[in-house]
């Protein structure tokens, strides 16, 4: 799954009706409604704000807001899930410049308009890692830090032994570690932690 960190503002016009679309990073459902209601009040004379937003799997939602049902607040919340999103509000604002677009017309307009707004801002992907902490003696430490190298190390400290809290996605270090040490290392493992890691993701056209 992908997260934006900061708020997304992006515009365009289609025969004469301009659209804005915001993105805003949400926890919660009502996160979402007061970032959209905000919106509103940004934009007291829009002729509509459409909405979608998906915090997680269980809470995904979508309004037309007076456009004809299903040509609006269901393509961008479809557009979210297809650029694998979460915990994410969209509201797409349109004045209305007189031309009528048709379905098809809205339909393209607003998933152009959450499709494009993600295009200009970065995604970070979520993943589960694992978090340990080990205890390794002096007269093996610099070996076990080499072996860390690659990873991403939280904290050192010396005192009796010295620690490494380091995470990781799997245990595969473990043998090598218990080669290097003779079996006298020790190693403390947490309860999983997400982290968000800025990904490079291809442009959706």
């Amino acid at each position: 799954m992908y997260r934006i960190q900061n708020e997304v503002i992006d515009q365009f016009i289609v025969n004469k009706s301009e659209f804005i679309t915001y993105l805003q990073r949400v926890s919660s459902v009502d996160e979402a409604k007061a970032y959209i209601d905000s919106i509103k009040k940004l934009h007291p004379k829009a002729t509509h704000h459409c909405q979608a937003f998906i915090i997680d799997e269980m809470n995904q939602r979508s309004n037309d807001d007076g456009e004809p049902s299903g040509t609006a607040g269901i393509p961008m919340l479809e557009i979210l899930r297809k650029r694998e999103m979460e915990q994410v509000v969209a509201v797409v604002v349109r004045y209305f410049g007189g031309v009528l677009l048709g379905a098809g017309g809205l339909i393209r307009a607003y998933s152009k308009g959450v499709n494009d707004a993600l295009n200009t801002t970065d995604l970070y992907e979520v993943k589960l890692m694992k978090k340990s902490k080990l205890n390794v003696a002096y007269t093996y430490a610099d070996h076990i830090e080499r072996l860390l190298e690659d990873y991403d190390v939280l904290e050192k400290d010396y005192g009796i032994d010295v620690s490494f809290t380091y995470l990781h996605t799997n245990d595969d270090l473990v043998p090598q570690m218990n080669e290097i040490t003779r079996g006298s290392i020790q190693i403390e493992s947490y309860d999983p932690i997400e982290i968000e890691v800025k990904v490079r993701v291809d442009k959706d056209e």
